[in-house]
C-alpha cells in the first residue's frame, strides 16, 4: 500500500523539488561563504544570493520544458515559503509578526524575479552586470566578477537541469 504512494508522479515531483531546493541551498551557502563579493555576510545577503539561484533554477526548468515543470516550480516555491517561515521562527519572530515577515520576503523575491527575468531570458553579460551593480549587498568593485561567476553558474545549471 505504501509503495504506491512513493511511485505516484506527484510524489516524484515533490522529491525532485526537495532535491533541487537542497542543491540551490548548498550552492548559495557555498557561494556566500567562499567569496568576498559582499559588504557583509548576513541573512539579507544570503537571501538575495539564494533568490538569484532559485530564479535561475525556476526559469531553466520552465525554459527546458521539463515534464510537470509547473508542479515542480510550485513545489519549489512552497518549500521556499515554508523555509522562510521556519527561519523566522528560529530567529524568534513571534506568531503575530511572522506572516508580515514572510510576506515581505516573498514580495521581495517576486520583485527580484520581475527585475532579473529579462536578463535570464536573453542572457547578456553587459546588461546583467548593469543590473548587478544596483544590488546593495555587493561591493561595487566586485560586481563584474560576481556577474561573470553567476553567468558561468547559469550555464552549468542549464546543463545540470537537462539531466533531470
Amino acid at each position: 500500500m505504501l509503495i504506491q504512494y512513493f511511485k505516484k508522479n506527484k510524489n516524484k515531483d515533490k522529491n525532485l523539488a526537495h532535491k533541487l531546493y537542497k542543491r540551490i541551498s548548498k550552492l548559495s551557502n557555498n557561494f556566500v561563504n567562499s567569496n568576498n563579493f559582499f559588504i557583509k555576510k548576513d541573512f539579507e545577503t544570503g537571501f538575495e544570493v539564494f533568490s538569484i539561484f532559485l530564479i535561475i533554477y525556476l526559469k531553466n526548468i520552465k525554459n527546458l520544458k521539463i515534464k510537470n515543470f509547473k508542479k515542480i516550480n510550485q513545489d519549489l516555491m512552497d518549500i521556499f515559503i515554508n523555509d522562510l517561515d521556519y527561519v523566522f521562527r528560529e530567529k524568534g519572530i513571534s506568531d503575530i509578526k511572522l506572516g508580515k515577515h514572510v510576506k515581505h520576503y516573498v514580495k521581495k523575491f517576486y520583485f527580484r524575479l520581475s527585475n532579473i527575468e529579462k536578463y535570464i531570458n536573453e542572457p547578456d553579460l553587459l546588461n546583467f552586470t548593469e543590473f548587478i551593480k544596483n544590488l546593495k549587498f555587493l561591493k561595487h568593485e566586485k560586481s563584474l566578477d560576481f556577474s561573470e561567476i553567476i553567468f558561468e553558474k547559469f550555464t552549468k545549471i542549464q546543463e545540470e537541469i537537462k539531466t533531470i
